[in-house]
């Protein structure tokens, strides 16, 4: 049976144990409220600079770019966005692909954090120009050049480009009547990559050809053409490297006679004299 001192003393430890508990409660609260306070309103995680490397020698808008990035990292979630786009903890390493959408010449991006400075540097890869894309609309069997933009090695168009004429660049004309925005592709990967082959082909041939036509996507077809060469038709499916002795055969018959060539075909050509 229980004595009067021995509830007594249990009723005391109880009370110190809660008093133990509470202590400990107050002290993580105070911990807590001042690691907030030191995260969202205190200069200790306030961003000092922030800086686009080498920007002088990128066709880039810096101020653009950072508000962005600035807008992409803060609409991450409520607590980045309560934190802030100042708040150096809100930044990630890369963002979101609304980004890129909206920055289509920028290929990669590394975010690199000084903690100690609270300060930001910005390092990006810019898409490189390999040639022009242009749309084209027919006007009286007249083909009519509406906008061009530049696209690189994978094939993706990313900016405006002026109306090139003459064979000193890439050129594809696009008569196809699609519509792409900035960061799509031409064609797909492995037709984009068969294109590219053609022109490489027709310069290890010692032709002066840089245009290629796209009329009939379905039929994935290319057609080279010029006022010194015949009309020439390529198959956008495959490797156009067998065409190269065709080339060579030909220009022993004299190319000029030559009213087209077909090369739809793998390794088979087709052509007719004028």
């Amino acid at each position: 049976m229980k004595s009067y001192f021995d509830e007594k003393e249990i009723k005391k430890q109880k009370f110190i144990f809660k008093l133990k508990l509470y202590g400990i409660l107050i002290v993580f609260l105070f911990l807590l409220a001042g690691a907030g306070y030191l995260t969202a309103y205190s200069s200790f995680f306030k961003i000092n600079s922030i800086a686009l490397i080498d920007a002088e020698n990128k066709q880039a808008n810096a101020n653009e770019i950072i508000k962005d990035l600035k807008d992409s990292f803060n609409g991450k979630s409520k607590l980045t966005s309560f934190l802030g786009a100042d708040n150096i903890l809100i930044w990630q390493n890369k963002p979101d692909e609304t980004f890129f959408k909206n920055h289509p010449k920028i290929v990669d991006l590394a975010i690199r954090k000084d903690y100690l400075e609270r300060k930001i540097e910005i390092d990006m890869d810019e898409r490189e120009k390999l040639g022009v894309w242009c749309k084209t609309t027919t006007n009286n069997q007249e083909l009519i050049t509406n906008n061009c933009w530049w696209f690189d090695e994978n094939g993706v168009i990313f900016e405006e480009a002026p109306i090139v004429e003459g064979e000193m660049i890439y050129k594809i004309i696009d008569s196809s009547n699609r519509e792409l925005a900035l960061g799509d592709r031409i064609l797909d990967e492995n037709l984009f990559n068969n294109l590219i082959l053609i022109f490489k082909t027709l310069e290890g041939a010692g032709l002066n050809l840089k245009t290629l036509r796209l009329e009939n996507l379905s039929a994935q077809e290319a057609i080279a053409e010029s006022l010194l060469t015949p009309k020439i038709y390529f198959s956008l499916r495959f490797d156009p490297d067998f065409s190269l002795s065709v080339f060579e055969n030909l220009k022993k018959t004299n190319l000029e006679k030559v009213e087209y060539l077909d090369l739809r075909i793998k390794n088979r050509a087709y052509y007719k004299l004028k």
